[in-house]
């Protein structure tokens, strides 16, 4: 393995780290000590047009997709809105850097160390306008700390007694997060207020959730669902799927899918009103998010994960046990288009591929050994394509991806964010 190869699997294991949220610190993620302004980066906005807003509106055809700018000495940990949080070192410390992604303008830095906190960690989980971030002193004195993703500030810090090592989880929620501790089946549950980290509709989990020897922290029980809701299931516990939005102790509807998703902290495929099961083991199903009942439902076993909805369209990549990708009617599960072409790598029992990628309004964006590939959602068609080495790893946009390489600097070669525009 080559000294540059080495360099970039590293880079691409921090990076999944901090996507993950993390809360241990992440080692330096390049030689230099300073976050310089992003190379390449858009002219001034003052004399040149700012590229269209992101977001659900942004659902134009894809033209093609390049390289935009890159952000040296930055990891990504995650978006919101238009900006893109990563964790830097600035004059040698971890500090958290904030960029509006669409210009590569750098909107705030704040040292870790500077926030006036017992304990606080350069990672976290981001959603609705706030980062949470988890520190610890010891292992029984933790601290949930809430900071405000337009300004840096921190709104302010819960502590917690997690009784030694245990499992924990944050999901954040529109109005704030849920948050669960806990070993065993001694868990505790409670929702922080995103506006003052007020500790709000405390609970017992086992109160709630017939949760026998699964675990409510596993990676594939708690999902952020479109529109701010929460997906909660335990493993094969076929009666324990359910929505909850912030405040709920109780379901709010059950959403019995008795199937697979993806990794913890990886949104549920789901529109406004449905949310969707894979057909791995199970049938795959679309359930309503108003009464919970069933709307369709198909033993077909080509509908099996990893999976995505986008654009009005859910995405199975893994059909046929990844001999097949699949684009789906949502409202009755009806095939569209496929493709058997892609020659996807294979997966484990969590799946049948293992590839990253992710659906937007506007596309089905897979990462391959050289590049990105885009699809289009109407008829599964390559839309666009990205000749670049490897996109392990990678987080997308209504028109941004973002991933971590080399970028070049006035200093040299060095690690950090590219962003690519199509």
């Amino acid at each position: 393995m080559t000294d540059r190869t080495a360099k970039q699997m590293t880079n691409r294991r921090r990076f999944l780290a901090t996507v993950a949220g993390t809360t241990v610190a992440v080692a330096g993620c390049s030689g230099s000590e300073d976050t310089d302004t992003p190379a390449n980066s858009s002219p001034d906005s003052s004399t040149e047009e700012l590229p269209d807003p992101d977001g659900g509106r942004n659902t134009g055809a894809v033209n093609g997709i390049e390289r935009a700018y890159g952000i040296p000495n930055a990891v990504p940990i995650g978006t919101d809105g238009d900006r893109i949080i990563t964790r830097a070192n600035v004059e040698g410390e971890p500090a958290f850097v904030v960029f509006n992604y669409l210009t590569g303008e750098r909107l705030w830095t704040r040292s870790i160390e500077s926030y006036d906190t017992p304990a606080i960690s350069a990672g976290g989980q981001i959603g609705h306008g706030r980062l949470y971030s988890i520190g610890s002193e010891s292992d029984e004195d933790r601290y949930i700390n809430v900071i405000d993703v337009a300004t840096g500030d921190l709104l302010g810090t819960q502590e917690f007694e997690s009784g030694g090592p245990s499992r924990s989880r944050i999901v954040p929620l529109d109005g704030g997060a849920f948050f669960i501790t806990g070993i065993a089946r001694g868990y505790t549950a409670f929702y922080i207020n995103g506006d003052t980290a007020e500790r709000e509709s405390a609970f017992s989990p086992t109160d709630v959730w017939n949760l026998g020897q699964d675990t409510p922290t596993a990676r594939d029980s708690l999902h952020p669902l479109t529109g701010g809701g929460m997906f909660v299931t335990g493993r094969n516990l076929a009666d324990s799927d359910a929505e909850f939005r912030y405040g709920d102790t109780e379901p709010r509807v059950s959403l019995t899918l008795s199937a697979r998703t993806n990794s913890y902290g990886t949104p549920r495929p789901s529109s406004e009103s449905a949310v969707f099961g894979s057909g791995y083991d199970f049938p795959a199903k679309a359930r309503s998010r108003e009464d919970g009942s069933l709307l369709w439902e198909r033993s077909d076993n080509s509908y099996y994960p990893p999976y995505g909805y986008g654009g009005d369209t859910l995405a199975y990549l893994g059909a046929d046990e990844g001999e097949r990708v699949i684009g789906v009617e949502p409202s009755n599960g009806d095939i569209r288009w496929e493709r058997t072409d892609l020659d996807l790598p294979t997966g484990d029992f969590d799946s049948a591929v293992k590839t990253p990628y992710t659906v937007t309004d506007r596309a089905l964006v897979v990462g391959t050994s050289n590049g990105i590939k885009l699809f289009s959602l109407a008829d599964g068609a390559t839309v666009a394509r990205s000749e670049d080495t490897a996109f392990s790893l990678f987080l997308a946009t209504q028109s941004r991806v973002l991933t971590t390489g080399s970028v070049m600097t006035e200093q040299g070669e060095t690690d950090g964010t590219i962003v690519y525009t199509y």
